[in-house]
């Protein structure tokens, strides 16, 4: 016989080992594809040393990129040049772009 709280474990367990589905769109995700190979391949080891933290817009297609202190910077700078294009944003030498975060007074 399994106790409540084993079969609650097993069926968490379950659900959370399930094939999610990705909200982003496939153009959007090769788009995103596209930009951290350039980053990765030609920026990451130069931006690293002389722009650490800043944002950094790749446009994919011209392997343009477009740096900023603010997020909204570097896109601003990159839709200037490339108005029909859309930009993918990092922040240079971060695992995520922005953080979201909450504080408790």
């Amino acid at each position: 016989m399994i106790s409540r709280m084993m079969r609650f474990d097993r069926d968490v367990r379950k659900s959370t080992t399930r094939k999610r589905k990705n909200m982003a769109s496939p153009q959007s995700r090769e788009l995103a594809q596209k930009a951290s190979a350039i980053y990765e391949q030609r920026l990451r080891a130069q931006l690293e040393r002389t722009h650490p933290d800043a944002f950094v817009a790749i446009e994919p297609d011209s392997g343009d990129y477009f740096l900023g202190r603010t997020l909204s910077e570097a896109i601003q700078a990159a839709r200037s040049a490339h108005p029909n294009r859309l930009p993918f944003v990092l922040r240079v030498g971060h695992h995520a772009t922005i953080e979201l975060g909450v504080a408790f007074a």
